[in-house]
């Protein structure tokens, strides 16, 4: 999937309320379904800019994203490798991880495992906007 889960989300699987980004077997990369935990910083983010008003997928996005990944040097999948690292540093959990990354636990363990500080996992979790719309 050279643009990720995230190109085929759909905004109703984002429940704020709840808490919950249900990936369904029909996005996810490996074919399974899953509920990702909306952390306090996304759900920040989502009040901020919302789904209705700004779309997970903006238009040209396949143009958009190659010259930005190009321009610095980015992998197709770096959002999800950066949650992923992040999330290990920040909560120890290479079980949850793997939960909601959709990967197996020897996955999050040989690439992910002490990648990231526990310093660095906190710091990106806690990136918010700076005003709410």
């Amino acid at each position: 999937m050279p643009h990720g889960e995230i190109t085929k989300l759909n905004p109703e699987a984002v429940d704020l309320e709840a808490g919950v980004i249900h990936i369904s077997a029909e996005v996810s990369k490996v074919r399974e379904p899953r509920n990702i935990t909306i952390q306090p910083n996304l759900a920040a983010w989502l009040r901020a800019y919302p789904l209705k008003k700004f779309p997970i997928v903006m238009g040209n996005f396949q143009k958009r994203r190659a010259k930005f990944s190009e321009e610095f040097s980015l992998t197709h999948d770096v959002l999800r490798h950066t949650f992923i690292s992040m999330f290990v540093a920040k909560f120890r959990s290479i079980g949850e991880a793997a939960i909601q990354a959709g990967n197996s636990e020897a996955i999050i363990r040989k690439h992910y495992l002490d990648l990231k500080t526990e310093k660095e996992g906190e710091a990106f979790f806690g990136i918010v906007p700076r005003h709410a719309n």
